[in-house]
């Protein structure tokens, strides 16, 4: 038996998926995934969809409204249409509907999840 390390360089291995397979696979990973994540990081429940907020003013508060029914650990920033950052204003005045932040540029427009 060869040492595992001196196995040498493995090559890919290609396999055929029918439809019903690649359905099992993709399932099989989003799985994986959840498991995953909920060992790493508890019961995180995440709103139901990415959510569009434009900020028109700079560094202004803006309130951007939220389905978790519960007050926000945080959120994670898809996309931003401009260089800006975006931020939490106050975590103080986080409600279980709603959420404050900040963007640093004018008129930019972010994708975001609430978690």
């Amino acid at each position: 038996m060869k040492d595992r390390r001196s196995l040498g360089t493995l090559s890919p291995v290609f396999l055929p998926i029918t439809p019903g397979g690649l359905a099992l696979l993709r399932d099989s990973v989003n799985t994986i995934i959840e498991s995953i994540n909920l060992s790493l990081f508890g019961n995180i429940v995440y709103g139901n969809d990415a959510m569009t907020v434009l900020f028109a003013v700079s560094n202004t508060d803006t309130v951007v409204p939220h389905n978790l029914k519960r007050v926000p650990r945080g959120l994670v920033v898809l996309n931003v249409d401009k260089d800006g950052a975006v931020v939490r204003a106050d975590s103080a005045k986080w409600t279980t509907a709603t959420i404050t932040l900040r963007c640093s540029v004018t008129a930019t427009t972010a994708i975001l999840v609430v978690v």
